[in-house]
């Protein structure tokens, strides 16, 4: 397989998973998600909430059909959110969340469970993009984990080398 574009957002219904802060979901919806649900632990969730507030443009952008909500998905919870399984995104984003070895095994089930559910709504697979920072000694494990349910594309870091000129595109169709 060749790797896959970077897909355009605003062809998407987007999740982000372990959102933290939501940043990347929220700049999703900025670029015109049709839907961008934050997900995190349940005791992150008002932090997502207040953001996703402090960011909504309009009040017609906080009240927009399938807008920007948070909701509690803990990994490895095979229960979806309902609003998630009643309509499975067709892009998952991630961001910054290997770090931890525990968590490696309910991050991929979670995972299979967004692409059961696309699978179940009869839809087309969705397409998972993860932004990632080596940073334990561990986190081939869950490449490794990850490798046996996905098919896994690394796509190359857009910066130029030191001394190259600087790129004039950026992989994103």
């Amino acid at each position: 397989h060749a790797p896959p574009r970077m897909p355009r957002v605003a062809e998407h219904s987007v999740i982000e998973l372990g959102a933290g802060t939501g940043v990347v979901g929220l700049c999703c919806a900025r670029l015109g998600a049709r839907s961008a649900p934050l997900t995190d632990l349940a005791e992150v969730t008002p932090l997502l909430e207040l953001n996703a507030a402090l960011n909504a443009h309009s009040a017609a952008d906080a009240a927009a059909e399938g807008g920007v909500r948070a909701c509690a998905l803990p990994w490895g919870d095979s229960a979806l959110p309902p609003a998630v399984r009643a309509a499975p995104p067709s892009l998952v984003v991630l961001s910054d969340v290997v770090y931890d070895p525990e968590g490696y095994a309910p991050l991929v089930a979670s995972l299979r469970a967004l692409v059961r559910a696309r699978e179940d709504a009869g839809v087309a697979p969705c397409l998972i993009v993860m932004a990632h920072r080596h940073r334990n000694p561990e986190d081939h494990r869950f490449f490794e984990l990850a490798a046996r349910h996905f098919a896994m594309f690394e796509l190359p870091d857009p910066r130029p080398a030191p001394g190259s000129p600087a790129p004039r595109a950026v992989p994103f169709d």
